[in-house]
Parts: structure tokens; sequence; C-alpha cells
């Protein structure tokens, strides 16, 4: 079963889960959530046909200050470890 998890009203799916980036040098607000890449087909209009493309996908989730941020970074971690 896939876990889902509401993170600040964004929904993040635990098992596409790449990496979890908070900078304590630069007092940052933020998370930065990178995903495992995924692969959709596309027509390319110049040879005329449909091309597997890889998509690199991330999100970044703001929050009021640093300190919760650093609290939310900590909880996730927890959760995704748990996983």
């Amino acid at each position: 079963m896939n876990r889902i998890i509401n993170l600040n009203g964004v929904m993040i799916e635990l098992n596409r889960v790449k990496a979890i980036i908070h900078s304590d040098f630069t007092k940052s607000n933020s998370l930065k959530i990178e995903l495992n890449k995924r692969k959709e087909y596309v027509f390319n209009p110049n040879i005329e046909k449909w091309e597997i493309q890889e998509y690199n996908d991330f999100v970044n989730i703001e929050f009021p200050d640093s300190d919760i941020a650093v609290e939310n970074y900590r909880q996730l971690m927890n959760i995704w470890e748990s996983e």
C-alpha cells in the first residue's frame, strides 16, 4: 500500500520520495522534496513517433519560519525512514 501524507497542504506519496532537503546553513523556511524519476510517453512531431521522456520532479514546501521547517523535516524523516 502506498502511504500518502499531507505536509502543509501538499500531498506527498512516500514511496516516490528520493530525498528530503533542508539547509541548516541558510535558516531556510522551506523543505525541498525530490521525487523518483517518472516516465511518460511524449509525441515527438519532428520524427512523428512516441518517445519516453524522464522527468525529475521536486516539491518545495514553504513554512512560516525555519524552526517550523526543521521540526517538519525531523517528523517527515522519521515517517519516511519507518516505511
